[in-house]
């Protein structure tokens, strides 16, 4: 195989578990002012005097909450009591990000000045990362997987981002008393539910005015592009990505692309599976739902734009399939455009290209960012 499939990589690959790292106080219930979210299903906040309260729900485990974090924003009028969960001061001043997609945000909220290094740096698209990296604003944190604890704790690092897994168990990181903060956005099931977290990072970077603008302006144009493609008189029955190494990862109906899909004004040939993540299937499986889609769009990861006699080459079957025929086929190579850094939480910028593909007489003049016409 001559091309690597990296769907959701940079979500999924790190692996910790929370640090211990809480005051020795006794605890209190919050009663704070609760902050609304309209999106965000896996994320709860409420303000009080000198801190906010932030819980993550465990999206495994209905009912059950992930982590609980005490965000200190005055720590000069500590409270005799605070309630229970992990404090973190903030805002975070060298903080480390377990991935670039959460690089990439502090970036955007103005805040790249307070991340002191990022895991997995050899995934790196985005110019402004990779240029903090070169020259040495951002520090190299090891892989995703294993963080160099070491390295953190010589770094003076006042947080980590890590994105969770169920049973989620980490390493020698965990020991060092610095504050993991489960990043679980992209467990939400909705693309702006996924966004609407930067109003938690905003607080975490000292930034929320910043974030709350951010927010406001996705939420406007993706609404916009929903209602544009609405106006559409038909809709495409779309394939998504590709057979790797015998088995084609399916996204759930209920994914934040199968969500995507919909609101583009697409038809997704498999929304009626209501997985938030991807399932695994067999060309055949693909094939019997999917031979006659209008459109396929493929996300791959190659030092080298894919080819349709390749795609063809790889895996003979794929001639099969009516996109491969008549050429209605739409790739976006993660390697060479910072798709995932700038997508996750901007998805306004994707569903852009979608409705473009699916009714480029919606978008007349309107040039594709991330994906391209396979050549």
């Amino acid at each position: 195989m001559l091309f690597v499939r990296r769907t959701f990589l940079f979500a999924v690959l790190m692996c910790a578990m929370l640090s211990a790292c809480q005051l020795k106080q006794k605890s209190a219930v919050s009663s704070g002012k609760s902050v609304p979210f309209r999106y965000a299903c896996l994320l709860q906040m409420e303000r009080s005097e000198g801190y906010v309260v932030c819980r993550i729900a465990d999206a495994w485990h209905t009912g059950k909450t992930l982590r609980t974090y005490v965000l200190l924003t005055d720590t000069t009028h500590l409270p005799d009591r605070l309630p229970a969960g992990t404090v973190v001061k903030v805002p975070l001043r060298r903080a480390v990000a377990g991935s670039s997609v959460h690089a990439a945000l502090a970036y955007e909220l103005g805040a790249g000045g307070q991340l002191a290094g990022m895991c997995d740096a050899n995934f790196v698209v985005r110019k402004d990362l990779r240029q903090a990296l070169a020259d040495g604003r951002l520090r190299d944190m090891g892989s995703g997987v294993q963080p160099d604890a070491e390295r953190m704790l010589h770094n003076g690092i006042d947080g980590v981002l890590i994105s969770p897994y169920e049973n989620a168990q980490y390493g020698p990181i965990a020991q060092t008393g610095i504050p993991l903060i489960e990043c679980a956005d992209y467990m939400e099931t909705t693309a702006l539910g996924r966004a609407e977290w930067m109003k938690f990072y905003g607080l975490l970077f000292g930034c929320p005015e910043q974030a709350d603008s951010l927010f406001a302006e996705v939420e406007r144009n993706y609404l916009a592009l929903c209602r544009k493609a609405a106006r559409a008189t038909s809709r495409p029955r779309v394939l998504v990505d590709c057979q790797v190494g015998g088995t084609w990862y399916v996204p759930g109906g209920s994914s934040t692309i199968g969500t995507l899909l919909r609101d583009a004004g697409a038809d997704y040939l498999f929304a009626d599976n209501t997985a938030s993540g991807s399932l695994p299937y067999n060309f055949e499986q693909v094939y019997a739902r999917g031979a006659d889609a209008d459109v396929w769009i493929i996300r791959y990861g190659s030092a080298s734009n894919l080819t349709r006699a390749q795609l063809g080459r790889d895996f003979a079957p794929n001639r099969r399939l009516r996109p491969w025929r008549e050429n209605r086929i739409y790739l976006c190579n993660v390697s060479l455009r910072p798709y995932y850094e700038d997508t996750a939480f901007f998805p306004d910028r994707q569903l852009r290209d979608l409705v473009q593909i699916f009714h480029p007489e919606l978008a007349a003049g309107t040039m594709l960012q991330y994906y391209e016409k396979m050549e």
